[in-house]
């Protein structure tokens, strides 16, 4: 009999409660091996910046709008979660918020949605519209720099801003 043989032996008593059971002198054989700790995916810090631009129609009764752009990530399951709010440019369809900042992401992120949206205090904010950026190609091929345009879900164009996004270096 083989010492493989023989353990299996033991540890299908010891599964079956004899010998002590998985609590008994034997019990080592049944004990779930600890699985190895998944590597961990790199991160990288995507540095950004957002300036200013243009909103094509006003949202606001007073012909005008106060926008902001949250900034969000796309995890490879498809789930979006934000990671930046700007501030809010009041009253103008030429927003400048000229805000910068930096984020750390894991690499294994596919895509960057930029939303823009008016913000209402006494009813829900007016979504504007949105664009979508290949991450792996801003930081891995060439960092975004210029103006990126806005579309609404009729795939109007509802406005453009101009953004910087690429890989942080120290």
């Amino acid at each position: 009999m083989s010492g493989d043989l023989y353990s299996e032996l033991i540890a299908s008593q010891v599964r079956g409660g004899n010998l002590g059971g998985k609590n008994g002198q034997f019990g080592y054989l049944i004990k779930k091996q600890k699985a190895p700790k998944p590597t961990p995916i790199p991160k990288i810090e995507l540095a950004f910046s957002i300036f200013g631009g243009t909103i094509s129609e006003a949202h606001d009764d007073n012909g005008l709008c106060d926008s902001y752009i949250v900034i969000k990530y796309v995890k490879p399951d498809g789930t979006q979660k934000a990671f930046y709010r700007s501030n809010v440019c009041r009253k103008t369809l030429t927003p400048d918020w000229y805000e910068k900042g930096s984020y750390e992401l894991k690499k294994n992120v596919k895509q960057l949605v930029l939303e823009l949206w008016d913000q209402d205090l006494l009813k829900k904010n007016d979504y504007i519209g949105s664009a979508t950026l290949d991450f792996d190609k801003i930081v891995n091929e060439k960092p975004l720099n210029g103006k990126v345009d806005f579309f609404d879900n009729s795939q109007k164009l509802s406005g453009s801003i101009r953004f910087y996004f690429g890989k942080k270096i120290n």
